[in-house]
């Protein structure tokens, strides 16, 4: 019925422009129609396209990182909830669950300075009272710099010539490690590099 567009009456299914995407999209779940109703709007619309090609051919999709791929797969490589928004967060910046909160507060209101503010603490860390919090995918961890650390410089910490790391819950560790301010992890650089890539 709904992939034919006979939906008349149909609270938020009946206008004409939801009716033609219903039937492009051809809706096979309740989790389909959840997604028609939620991209039915200004800007979430701009991704119809690309979710209606990956419905139609899922194979066809492609994840920017493996680990998007069990938040995205269900409405086929588009972020469209805000829950999904702050599951990436969490995934693969270490963010908590009151952080990513923040983050889907800001994208709801449309808070830019916020929404700048937090793209760089994902990608860099953050500086806090001396400590520089890197997100990782473990969760957060702490390192010590002394003020007026140069980038690309090793640290000099507690004075055994290595970075001391503290990481939440896990209690100390010390490594070695050549730290580079800013710093980015492994994954969250590759991340980085294809949305630049994207982007041109």
């Amino acid at each position: 019925m709904l992939a034919e567009g006979k939906t008349q009456g149909v609270f938020q299914l009946e206008s004409t422009g939801m009716r033609n995407f219903l039937m492009q999209m051809r809706p096979g779940n309740f989790e389909d129609i959840i997604a028609a109703i939620s991209l039915y709007r200004p800007g979430p619309m701009d991704s119809i396209p690309r979710f209606i090609a990956g419905k139609q051919a899922p194979e066809t999709v492609k994840y920017l990182d493996p680990k998007l791929k069990p938040i995205l797969d269900v409405t086929y490589g588009c972020m469209v909830y805000q829950e999904q928004v702050m599951q990436i967060v969490r995934d693969l910046a270490g963010y908590s669950m009151g952080r990513s909160d923040l983050v889907r507060r800001a994208m709801a209101k449309k808070k830019h300075d916020v929404m700048n503010r937090e793209k760089e603490i994902f990608v860099h860390g953050q500086v806090e009272g001396g400590e520089v919090v890197v997100p990782t995918l473990n969760g957060n961890i702490k390192m010590n710099i002394k003020a007026g650390t140069q980038p690309d410089s090793r640290m000099r910490l507690r004075g055994k010539g290595l970075p001391h790391y503290k990481s939440e819950g896990a209690g100390d560790m010390i490594v070695t490690i050549k730290v580079v301010l800013p710093t980015l992890n492994a994954q969250q650089a590759e991340l980085l590099k294809k949305i630049k890539a994207e982007e041109r």
